[in-house]
């Protein structure tokens, strides 16, 4: 399918994000590949999504979720248990 910059800019955003199917990516990149201005779009998105990964991983640098996760491996094992007790021939211990 030929995309024209109208249908291509809507989709820019779930380009960079690979969130678009196999077909409509492969057109995405086959217009901006052959468009300076959709493709300087394409760079931008891109240069602000690794801005925003690299300030991400600075800020999370100190934060120590140890506690958390042993809150979470806890709520897991209880939800667990309690999956356990709706499964045939479980009795109740009343």
């Amino acid at each position: 399918m030929t995309m024209r910059c109208a249908d291509v800019t809507e989709l820019l955003d779930a380009f960079v994000d690979s969130e678009l199917p196999p077909g409509v990516l492969l057109d995405v990149a086959r217009h901006a590949g052959q468009c300076a201005q959709c493709d300087a779009t394409v760079q931008d998105l891109l240069a602000v999504r690794e801005a925003v990964v690299a300030d991400a991983d600075r800020l999370l640098q100190g934060v120590d979720l140890s506690p958390v996760w042993a809150s979470v491996d806890t709520e897991i094992t209880r939800r667990e248990g309690q999956a356990g007790d709706d499964q045939p021939g479980h009795e109740d211990a009343r």
